[in-house]
């Protein structure tokens, strides 16, 4: 395992919360740049341009706990509660070119502390620097799409100082959407349909505009779905499609989701994709047998999915918790759920 992927794994959900801030204080901008409430003069743009040089410079380093550290001295600027989105404008204006030059660059380390410096200014060309990392197209490195994917939940968070409106959420949804569509490693889907979980659920998007989202959101997990049902042979992709029908479940309880004609039309989306599935399960049937951990995700997969229609449709799940239960039983037994269930 290259040490990238072991930094990624080890440091993936943790760094957002605990950026060091003792770092920044040795090489500290004055409050008066931070609080600015105007674009900032000559001399103050020349404090932020050394101030990004120095800890640039630094994020370079082969010296793993001196790039970390440069790394933190970096987001703490944009964390700091006193920081006006004029300050981050600038700021995120000055760091441009050379986190833009690290995130394409082949040192996956570099890339990787520059898209997490990247996450916490929010303004939307520092998202779409991170989103550009998840697309299988152009990032043939799973490990720097599984980082970037794993990201959007810090560029996206809802700060008074972020950057990001309801319709640029909207557009991310869309570009994420589409790198999910081709992502072939599982690990990195998940991370996908998480961030399309997230954004759905933002208190920035605006009522029209989550509708859309959440169009999205499940014509993603068609097309998925329809990826998996291709294969001669068990998907690994519903590793991640199970793992993100339980996040689904659990934001639903969590938020009080409702049954409502907009859910209705989204358990529809929901209902096409459980039904795909299960002619993926009969075709894949005899593999499946054969292999626990993908039984268990296919069957997962169903269970969730019919608690998460419950929900959304106030009413019970008997026939699509049908399909979990028949699979139990025999291949004859889930034909037959399967096709009450699509007739139902």
């Amino acid at each position: 395992m290259r040490l990238s992927l072991q930094i990624a794994i080890c440091c993936l959900f943790t760094f957002a919360l605990h950026v060091n801030t003792t770092s920044a204080q040795s090489r500290n901008l004055d409050k008066g740049i931070y609080q600015s409430t105007q674009s900032l003069d000559a001399g103050q743009k020349e404090m932020l341009q050394q101030f990004v040089q120095q800890w640039t410079d630094d994020l370079t380093s082969e010296d793993l706990a001196e790039a970390v550290n440069a790394r933190d001295a970096l987001i703490e600027p944009a964390e700091n509660i006193n920081s006006t989105q004029v300050f981050i404008r600038a700021y995120a204006d000055a760091l441009q070119p050379v986190l833009s030059n690290l995130i394409a660059s082949e040192n996956s380390l570099h890339a990787e502390n520059a898209m997490r410096v990247a996450a916490f200014l929010r303004t939307p060309r520092m998202v779409a620097l991170i989103v550009d990392q998840i697309n299988p197209d152009q990032v043939k490195d799973q490990y720097r799409r599984i980082v970037a994917a794993g990201l959007i939940h810090v560029a996206v968070a809802p700060t008074t100082q972020s950057g990001i409106d309801s319709g640029e959420l909207t557009t991310l949804a869309r570009a994420i959407s589409m790198s999910a569509t081709k992502e072939t490693n599982w690990h990195a889907l998940l991370q996908d349909l998480r961030a399309l979980s997230i954004i759905t659920n933002s208190p920035m998007l605006s009522e029209p505009n989550r509708i859309s989202v959440r169009q999205i959101q499940f014509q993603t997990f068609i097309d998925v779905a329809n990826k998996v049902a291709s294969s001669e042979k068990p998907s690994p992709l519903m590793n991640a499609v199970y793992r993100a029908m339980i996040d689904y479940r659990a934001n639903a309880l969590k938020s009080g989701l409702e049954a409502n004609d907009r859910t209705r039309e989204a358990a529809q989306m929901l209902r096409r994709v459980l039904g795909i599935l299960g002619n993926a399960t009969v075709k894949q049937w005899n593999q499946l047998k054969k292999d626990p951990e993908a039984w268990k995700a296919y069957s997962g997969a169903f269970q969730s999915g019919a608690q998460v229609l419950m929900i959304m449709e106030s009413r019970p799940p008997a026939l699509a918790q049908q399909l979990s239960n028949a699979m139990s039983e025999s291949k004859a037994a889930f034909q037959t759920a399967l096709t009450n269930f699509k007739n139902n």
